[in-house]
């Protein structure tokens, strides 16, 4: 796996986890990815001028999968309703300025195990956009010299 596609998990699994950590418990979240894509022209999205370099970027189709507790039924029900609140209550610009391009209730996920917890899945398509760290030597023109010893 290329170092981009390697952020891109990162960034979405930091994303994840973010956006569920102010829950109180915060659900187990995981995370799984279905197919990671490169966005733009295989994987070129543009110039970047300052500094100077290439924009990259990957899309990930993934599954998440929470896990939330609860004593009772009651706790439990509230806990399930707050976290579905978190991720399908963003705003589109909340969405867009963490990278998540689609947001939806996943019905296909894993049931949990044990009957004080309840699994609920959601199904996102996430871009991730690498910005160049230094300058990168972007080719403006090439010379068509050729020296014949």
């Amino acid at each position: 796996m290329d170092a981009i596609s390697i952020a891109a998990l990162n960034g979405l699994s930091a994303v994840v986890t973010d956006l569920f950590d102010a829950l109180n418990p915060a659900p187990d979240v995981e995370l799984y990815p279905l197919k990671i894509l490169p966005t733009g022209l295989g994987g070129y999205i543009a110039p970047h001028d300052d500094p100077e370099g290439d924009l990259l970027g990957r899309r990930i189709e993934a599954q998440v999968r929470l896990i939330i507790t609860g004593t009772t039924p009651n706790a439990l029900a509230t806990r399930t309703a707050a976290a579905q609140e978190t991720m399908l209550g963003l705003s589109a610009a909340e969405r867009r300025q963490r990278g998540l391009l689609k947001v939806g209730l996943d019905p296909t996920v894993a049931p949990a195990t044990q009957a004080n917890r309840r699994a609920v899945g959601f199904a996102i398509l996430y871009e991730y956009i690498h910005l160049p760290t230094e300058a990168g030597g972007i080719i403006h023109e090439i010379p068509v010299t050729v020296n014949v010893g």
